[in-house]
């Protein structure tokens, strides 16, 4: 199994940065390798929802399903998402107040199935794939939740 740690501060309301964080129909503006999310069901913000999804890693295309395992709004949200080549995911992603802002952190654990291959793929190009879609998607997340969060007059 691996895992991937990574931690981004954001000047942004909480609430707001939960909601797009936790939104499938988002993903696609920050994401980078997201290619088309359907099938949503359910709202981001309960247990049991889901949404499937396609998305470009290492020159393919691989279909997947995302569900909602826990959530506690606007603080944390884990989900579970299993590919069509057996890679399942859990995510966790967590949101804390700080004195400027807040700070968020998102845990990933992950299991490429039994096999020389997928241990050589995860030890070569699979883990290192994951960072950069993480380190990427998440400055791009980061200006477009502060840039709304910016547009909105503060009271």
């Amino acid at each position: 199994m691996g895992h991937i740690s990574h931690r981004v501060h954001f000047d942004a309301p909480p609430e707001l940065v939960f909601a797009r964080g936790t939104d499938p129909e988002f993903m696609p503006q920050y994401w980078p390798k997201m290619a088309r999310i359907w099938d949503v069901v359910g709202r981001p913000d309960e247990v049991g929802s889901s949404f499937r999804f396609r998305e470009r890693l290492l020159g393919r295309y691989y279909e997947g399903r995302t569900e909602v395992v826990a959530v506690e709004a606007p603080r944390m949200q884990t989900t579970l998402t299993t590919y069509s080549n057996g890679v399942r995911v859990r995510w966790e992603m967590r949101i804390t107040p700080t004195d400027h802002g807040i700070d968020g952190v998102d845990e990933i654990d992950y299991e490429v199935p039994r096999g020389l291959l997928f241990a050589i793929a995860d030890r070569l190009v699979l883990r290192r794939a994951f960072e950069n879609a993480l380190t990427h998607g998440g400055e791009k997340f980061k200006a477009l939740v502060e840039a709304e969060a910016a547009a909105v007059p503060h009271a």
